[in-house]
C-alpha cells in the first residue's frame, strides 16, 4: 500500500508518470551479454565485454565455465579478500577504467538469486564504491524524501562537478550505504552532509519500501537496491548542503515533481524513489 502520511494525491495521469519512472529504473533481468562474476566461489556480479578487456589489459582474466568467470583470490578472509579486490581495483582505476575514485568503501555482497535482489546477503568482501558497476557489484543507497508543513517537496540539484548526473535533480538527500555501516546511520549521515538537516534532531522518518535499480552504463552494469524513505521537515527549516555536492535545494507542489519526472529533470533513481514514496507497491 502507498504511505498514507505524506503522500499527496494524484491524478491518473501522474501516476502513470510515476509509474513509468518506477519502471525505467528496472528494465529486465538478467543483464545480457555479461557473465555471472563469482569470487571465491560466492557470486557477486556481472562482467560485460568491455570490462572484460579492461580487466585483460592489466592482469590474466581469471577462470571461465558455463557458469561464468571464477576469481580465486585464495583469501580464507573478507579483510584478506579485499585486498585483493582493491588492488586490482586500482590497477584499472590508473588506465582510466574506473573512474571517480571516491576512496570510500562498501559492502560486496554475496548474491543467491539471479537477480540479486536480497536485502540480507552476507558480505564478501569490501571495496571501493567507484568499482563497484566494473564488476557488476550489487550496492545500496538511500533516497529519502521530504516536504515541509506547505505540502512543497524539497529537491536537490545536483552539483555541475559531479561524475553521475550533474546538474540534474536529486531527492532531498542520497547517497550509498558505506562498509559495515546500517541504514539508519547513512540516512541521518546523508541527510546532515547534503540537507544540513542536524544529527541530534527528532526526525518524522519513515521507510517505503526498497526498489532495486540496475542499468546498462559505459562503466559496466548498475545494480543497487535503494532504501527509499518519507519525512517531514521541521517548521521554518530550509535544506542547506555541507559537502559540496548540491548545488542548491529548490521547493515543488507534488503536480511539479511530476511535471519535471515526466521533462527528464530528475535522475532515474531519484525519480523512481518519487514513484516508491508516493504510490509504494502499486508503483
Amino acid at each position: 500500500m502507498a504511505l498514507t502520511f505524506l503522500a499527496p494525491s494524484l491524478t491518473p495521469a501522474e501516476r502513470g508518470v510515476l509509474r513509468a519512472a518506477g519502471l525505467r529504473a528496472q528494465p529486465a533481468w538478467p543483464p545480457a551479454p555479461s557473465t555471472r562474476l563469482w569470487v571465491d566461489g560466492h557470486a557477486v556480479g556481472w562482467l560485460e565485454a568491455p570490462q572484460q578487456a579492461q580487466w585483460l589489459s592489466v592482469a590474466p582474466l581469471p577462470p571461465h565455465d558455463s557458469k561464468g568467470w571464477h576469481w580465486h583470490t585464495g583469501a580464507p578472509q573478507c579483510g584478506w579478500r579485499s585486498r585483493h579486490m582493491q588492488r586490482l581495483a586500482q590497477r584499472l582505476a590508473a588506465v582510466g577504467a574506473i573512474a571517480g575514485w571516491r576512496n570510500e568503501w562498501q559492502d560486496v555482497p554475496a548474491l543467491q538469486s539471479a537477480a540479486g535482489s536480497e536485502t540480507d546477503a552476507p558480505v564478501v568482501a569490501w571495496l571501493e564504491r567507484a568499482a563497484f558497476r566494473f564488476f557488476g557489484l550489487r550496492s545500496r543507497a538511500v533516497h529519502i524524501n521530504a516536504c515541509d508543513a506547505s505540502g512543497r517537496w524539497w529537491c536537490g540539484r545536483r552539483a555541475a562537478n559531479k561524475s553521475r548526473d550533474p546538474g540534474l535533480l536529486d531527492n532531498l538527500a542520497a547517497g550509498g550505504v558505506a562498509a559495515g555501516e546500517s541504514l539508519k546511520q547513512c540516512a541521518l549521515r546523508e541527510l546532515w552532509e547534503e540537507a544540513g538537516v542536524p544529527l541530534g534532531a527528532p526526525l518524522a522518518l519513515q521507510g517505503c519500501g526498497v526498489l532495486h535499480s540496475r542499468a546498462w552504463t559505459v562503466e559496466g552494469w548498475h545494480n543497487e537496491l535503494l532504501h527509499c524513505a518519507v519525512m517531514a521537515l521541521p517548521p521554518g527549516f530550509v535544506p542547506h548542503n555541507q559537502d559540496g555536492e548540491v548545488a542548491a535545494f529548490e521547493s515543488y507542489t507534488p503536480a511539479e515533481v511530476v511535471a519535471a519526472i515526466d521533462a527528464g529533470l530528475f535522475t532515474v533513481d531519484a525519480a523512481a524513489a518519487f514513484a516508491q514514496t508516493w504510490l509504494g507497491s502499486e508503483g
